[in-house]
C-alpha cells in the first residue's frame, strides 16, 4: 500500500463539472470501500441509536458520520465512470449524498429541540448549501429568522 504522502499526491481530476481523485485502484483497492463503509455503519448505528431515543449517541455517531463523508467528490477510475459500472457508481454516490443530508437534517432537527439554534441554523445552511430546494431547510432557516 501506498504512504499516506504519496496517495496524497495523486492528481485532481475534472469529470462532467465535477471533481475526483485520479485514483489508481491496483494500488489503494480498498480506500474508497472502506470510508464508504465506515459513513453507511455509522450513519446506521445513529439511526438506531435515534430509535431507541439515545439523542446524545444518534447526535455523536452522526457527527462522526458526517466527517467521514467528506463530500461529494467521486473516484474517477477507467472504467468506473462509464457504462453499467458509471451508472452504478452515479446511484451509489446519490444514495451516500442522500443518507448524508438525512444526517444533517436529523442534527439541525436535534439541535433546534435543544435550543442550540446556531448550530440548528448551521446545519440547515450545509443541507441548503447541497440541496437549495430542501423545503425543510428553507422552513427551518426562515423560522430561525424570525426568533
Amino acid at each position: 500500500m501506498q504512504s499516506d504522502r504519496a496517495w496524497a499526491s495523486q492528481t485532481v481530476v475534472g469529470s462532467g463539472g465535477s471533481y475526483g481523485l485520479d485514483l489508481d485502484l491496483d494500488q489503494e483497492p480498498d480506500l474508497a470501500v472502506e470510508v464508504t463503509h465506515g459513513f453507511k455503519m455509522l450513519a446506521a448505528q445513529s439511526a438506531r441509536c435515534a430509535r431507541r431515543g439515545d439523542r446524545p449517541a444518534a447526535a455523536a455517531l452522526a457527527e462522526r458520520a458526517l466527517r467521514l463523508y467528506g463530500g461529494d467528490l467521486s473516484l474517477i477510475v477507467a472504467g468506473i465512470t462509464s457504462g453499467a459500472s458509471g451508472a452504478a457508481a452515479r446511484l451509489e454516490r446519490e444514495r451516500l449524498r442522500a443518507l448524508y443530508l438525512d444526517l444533517l437534517a436529523r442534527l439541525a432537527d436535534d439541535a433546534l429541540d435543544k435550543g442550540d439554534f446556531a448550530t440548528c441554523r448551521g446545519y440547515a445552511l450545509r443541507l441548503l448549501a447541497l440541496d437549495p430546494a430542501r423545503d425543510d431547510a428553507q422552513r427551518l432557516v426562515r423560522r430561525l429568522s424570525q426568533a
